[in-house]
C-alpha cells in the first residue's frame, strides 16, 4: 500500500489541521488556532451570533476580510449583516470603510 505524505496536500484537513496559504489552522473546539507568517492567534468560531465556517476562515486569511455575513446579532438582539475582517492585531472585527 502506498504511503501518503500529508505535507503534500494544501487545504486538506489532516488531524483537524488545515493549511491555508502560509497558515496552519487547528480546530480547538470553540476556536480556531492559527499559526504562520510569524504570528500565532485565535479566531473564535462564534462572532456576534454568527458561526464561522472553515470557508470564512479561508476568506479571512486569504483576503483579510469575508464577504457579507448574516445574520449577525447585535448587543440589542437585532439582526444585521456586515463584513468581518482581521485587524492589525489579528482580532476579528466588523469591516469599517474609511
Amino acid at each position: 500500500m502506498p504511503q501518503i505524505n500529508p505535507s503534500q496536500f494544501s487545504g486538506i484537513a489532516v488531524d483537524k489541521v488545515l493549511n491555508i496559504g502560509a497558515y496552519q489552522v487547528k480546530d480547538k473546539g470553540k476556536l480556531y488556532e492559527v499559526r504562520g507568517n510569524n504570528a500565532e492567534f485565535a479566531i473564535w468560531k462564534t462572532f456576534s451570533g454568527y458561526s464561522l465556517k472553515l470557508s470564512d476562515i479561508e476568506e479571512l486569511l486569504t483576503n483579510g476580510k469575508t464577504s457579507t455575513k448574516k445574520p449577525l446579532i447585535s448587543k440589542n438582539k437585532k439582526k444585521f449583516q456586515d463584513i468581518l475582517q482581521l485587524n492589525e492585531n489579528k482580532k476579528l472585527q466588523f469591516h469599517y470603510e474609511n
